[in-house]
């Protein structure tokens, strides 16, 4: 089987990357693009990020993904403990719910699949970490991935990526991120040669 495409959405922490993809998403859909998918959309209290939901492309439906550590926040080089990255805990039955959205989207054919956001949880092998695994090897439709700034080359080599293209979001509008989707789904990207 062909790996799929991948294209990547980047920017810095809290620079609406994930708004980006929802926005993205939206205007795949509304030009007949099957999207599925998820993003871990952040919760504020007041200006402190209190936690993230995950909000499944397809239905809407949000669940609370992680919560900020009432504990402190782990120094720097210090082992993190399992379902924890940064000031954050993450809930398993959320990353269960997420690994269930990618699954079906296999299944149903989805022609783009999001998957918000892959950084350092996964980077040691936690998180979406498995289920990116494997999409990158099962799966031959059009992957897009939101990945900090902070991560971006250590998540291409550890998956072996090869982007298509990848999004800065400080430099180029989701309209524009969807539109080069929408047109490289209508080539055959493998042989190059109009379907």
């Amino acid at each position: 089987m062909d790996r799929p495409a991948v294209f990547i959405i980047t920017g810095g922490q809290g620079d609406g990357k994930s708004i980006f993809a929802l926005d993205m998403a939206g205007i795949l859909k509304m030009r007949n693009c099957s999207v599925s998918g998820f993003i871990a959309e952040g919760r504020w209290e007041g200006a402190v990020r209190s936690g993230f939901d995950l909000v499944n492309i397809d239905t809407g439906s949000r669940i609370p993904l992680a919560k900020r550590s009432p504990s402190c926040r782990p120094q720097p080089g210090s082992l993190q403990e399992p379902g924890r990255q940064g000031a954050f805990i993450f809930s398993d039955e959320a990353l269960r719910t997420g690994v269930e959205i990618i699954r079906q989207a296999v299944e149903t054919n989805a022609e783009v699949i999001i998957m918000d956001e892959i950084g350092a949880f996964e980077l040691r092998d936690e998180g979406w970490a498995a289920s990116l695994g494997l999409l990158l090897n099962n799966y031959s439709g059009i992957i897009v991935l939101a990945v900090r700034h902070k991560w971006l080359d250590r998540v291409i080599e550890k998956w072996k990526i090869d982007p298509v293209e990848i999004f800065d979001i400080s430099s180029i509008s989701a309209a524009e991120a969807a539109e080069t989707v929408l047109l490289f789904n209508q080539y055959d990207y493998r042989n190059e040669l109009p379907l």
